[in-house]
This record gives structure tokens, sequence and C-alpha cells, in this order.
């Protein structure tokens, strides 16, 4: 039993060493449009960048199931708020929600090679969780951004967790949508930690799935009423199937 459980993790190591390589090179393949590239082909760098989302879910043998009500109004701008299991969530949420998202992208990801010029040309929101000052600038930039038609993506978690449990939120995405006066769109994630580990270093082909739920609308809302949003939507989300951290 112990020789078939080592084995079984020389066995996720070495598929998760090919799956970050492909990324790897994937990156260096379809990254070399953004840096070369004009501006004026903005447009379409998105659907661009969900080809290459694509790519790293085929090499890591990930099937994306989205569950999205077709009456959705697709017109209507939302802060989307999501659980965040793993490196892979972005590339499955990307692909299964029908409109363009923009993210708020952690600091440290502007500075990685190629995809720094990604993260840019396509107008993602960096956020420094170090300043508290820097942290309302990158606020500001995505009520603006919401302002002109579109859709901002945040994980209230404030990034992956050690298991695939719901953690606590923190309030930022829901003062965004009360500020901009715009519905949050709550998702759930589910699958994406076995398929891509960084922690474990260990990777499994498998599903993704990516729910959408309900709009959960803020029109007349203050910030007096961010803490029940946030109850409200991580109970919705613990209901549709979000395991709740201990």
């Amino acid at each position: 039993m112990e020789q078939q459980s080592v084995g079984r993790r020389i066995g996720d190591f070495l598929r998760f060493l090919c799956v970050s390589t492909a990324a790897a090179i994937t990156l260096v393949i379809w990254g070399t449009p953004w840096n070369v590239t004009p501006f004026l082909l903005r447009k379409v760098y998105y659907r661009y960048t969900v080809s290459w989302f694509r790519a790293l879910l085929f090499f890591a043998r990930a099937k994306v199931e989205a569950q999205i009500d077709p009456k959705l109004d697709l017109e209507q701008p939302y802060v989307v708020v999501s659980n965040h299991l793993s490196h892979y969530d972005i590339p499955a949420t990307a692909a299964a929600m029908p409109m363009r998202l923009y993210f708020v992208a952690k600091r440290s990801l502007f500075f990685v090679p190629i995809l720094a010029s990604g993260l840019r040309r396509l107008q993602m929101i960096c956020i420094d969780r170090r300043s508290t000052k820097r942290a309302y600038c990158s606020l500001d930039q995505a009520v603006q951004q919401i302002a002109q038609g579109c859709t901002v993506l945040l994980y209230p978690e404030g990034g992956i967790g050690r298991r695939p449990h719901l953690r606590s939120f923190g309030k930022g995405a829901f003062n965004l949508a009360v500020q901009a006066q715009v519905p949050l769109l709550p998702v759930v994630v589910s699958g994406s930690f076995d398929v891509f580990d960084l922690r474990r270093a260990s990777s499994h082909p498998g599903i993704i799935r990516v729910k959408a739920l309900d709009p959960v609308p803020t029109a007349g809302l203050t910030r007096e009423d961010v803490p029940r949003l946030v109850e409200q939507v991580r109970q919705m989300m613990i209901e549709a199937g979000a395991v709740p951290e201990d």
C-alpha cells in the first residue's frame, strides 16, 4: 500500500510538471502577439486570451461544464464574485461565462514577463493589498470600467486556500457593487482544486464546473447594507455546493 501511495504521488507530480511546462510554453506562444500587435486590436485580445485559456484546460485534461441561466441579461454589467480553489479557476470561468470579464489581479502578476503585457492590454485591474489607499484606487478604476458597461470579476476570499473550502469574505467586491449600483453575480466553481494544485504540486484530469447563481440587486443600497450582502451571497454559494470552512 505504501509503495502504491508513493507511486501515486510520483505520478501526480509528473502530471503536474507536464501541465506546468505546457502552460509556460503556451504562454510564450500565445503571449507574443500581446507584445507585438498594436493596441488597435484590443477588441480581439480577450477572445484570443480565452483561446489560450482553453489550451491550458486542454493540456490539463480538464473539461469545463457551465451552468448559466440562458435568461441572464448579458447587456447588464455585473460584479462577479466567485470562490477561489485553484489557478485554473480563471481559465475555466472565462471559458464558461458568456460575457467578457475584467479581472482584478494581484500586483505581483503585473511583474511576470509576457503575462504583464497581456494584463495591461486587456485592461485588467491591478490591486495592491499592501496599501489600503492603493487598493481603494483600484476599486475606483473598477467603478469607472463598470460605468462603461464592463463586468468585473473578484475573489472575495482574497486568494487560493490550502483546502477546497469556502473561506470568509472581504467586503471589497460588495462595496464595489454598491458603489457602482450594479448587481452582484455569485459564481460557484468546483473541481478545479483536483485539476491543478500548486501547493501539493499535483494535477489530475477532471471536470471543472462553473455555476452562475441568480443575480443579487444592489440598487438603492448603501455601505450599511454591505455586511448583509456578504452573508447573503456567501449563504447562496454554500447552498449551491460550496463547502464552508470548518
